[in-house]
């Protein structure tokens, strides 16, 4: 195994796992933003 293919490896592989954490981030920011809107709707109620 050549030093450029074990590289390429090694980017793909960290190229996933911050794919996948920027998915999960994003995720929690979406529940977050649902929660506070649900939030606001319920104080906005007469």
């Amino acid at each position: 195994m050549t030093p450029s293919s074990q590289h390429d490896a090694a980017s793909s592989l960290n190229s996933l796992f911050t794919t996948s954490a920027a998915v999960r981030c994003a995720g929690a920011v979406a529940l977050l933003a649902l929660l506070w809107l649900g939030i606001f709707w319920a104080v906005s109620l007469p």
